[in-house]
C-alpha cells in the first residue's frame, strides 16, 4: 500500500504531535538519567573506581572501649547489674544509613552493645536491627550521632547513653 502526499503529510504531524506530548515524561527521564549517572560518578573514586570508604574513626572506636561504657540494652531495663564482665562490642548500626551492599556502616555508627545484644541473643541487634531498636525504643542514629558528639567534644558518653535509657527495673 502506498501512501499519497497528504498521508504522508498527516501522518508526519500526528508523530509530531505524539512526540510534543511525550517530550516533558521524556525529558524528564533524560534529567533523571543524568543525576543518576552524576551521583555514581561522584561515589567513584581511584583510579580503579572503588567506592568511597566508610567514614572510619579508630580514636571513636578506643574511646567507646577505653570509657568502658555499658551495653545500651542492658541498662534499658534488661540486666540490672550491667557492670558485670560482659565485654562491650562496637555494634556498626546499619541502619542509621541504610544497608550498603556489603559494606560496614561507619565507625560514627557504632553504640555499645555486649556480645549478648550485639550477636548471640535470640533477638540480638545483628539479627534485625529495625525490630532490636524498636523493642528498646531507642532510635539508634540519634544515639550514635550524640554519642560521635560527645567523642569530638571530649565528654563522657555515660551521660549520653543514660539520656537515650529509660532503666527499667526488671522484676528479680
Amino acid at each position: 500500500m502506498t501512501l499519497d502526499a497528504d498521508k504522508r503529510r498527516e501522518l508526519a504531524d500526528l508523530r509530531r504531535q505524539v512526540k510534543a506530548l511525550e517530550a516533558p515524561d521524556r525529558e524528564a527521564r533524560k534529567i533523571a538519567r543524568a543525576k543518576a549517572r552524576q551521583k555514581r560518578e561522584k561515589a567513584l573514586t581511584g583510579e580503579h573506581g572503588q567506592r568511597a570508604a566508610a567514614n572510619r574513626d579508630d580514636g571513636y572506636m578506643a574511646w567507646i572501649h577505653e570509657q568502658r561504657l555499658p551495653c545500651v540494652a542492658c541498662i534499658n531495663g534488661h540486666r540490672v547489674d550491667y557492670s558485670g564482665p560482659n565485654p562491650i562490642e562496637a555494634a556498626h548500626q546499619w541502619i542509621v544509613r541504610g544497608p550498603m551492599k556489603g559494606k560496614r556502616a561507619g565507625h560514627d555508627t557504632c553504640v555499645p552493645l555486649c556480645r549478648w545484644h550485639h550477636q548471640l541473643a535470640p533477638n540480638a541487634c545483628d539479627k534485625g536491627q529495625r525490630a532490636f531498636w524498636a523493642r528498646l525504643e531507642i532510635d539508634p542514629a540519634d544515639l550514635s550521632s550524640a554519642l560521635y558528639r560527645a567523642f569530638k567534644a571530649g565528654e563522657d558518653g555515660h551521660a549520653v547513653l543514660l539520656r537515650f535509657t529509660t532503666h527499667r527495673e526488671t522484676a528479680q
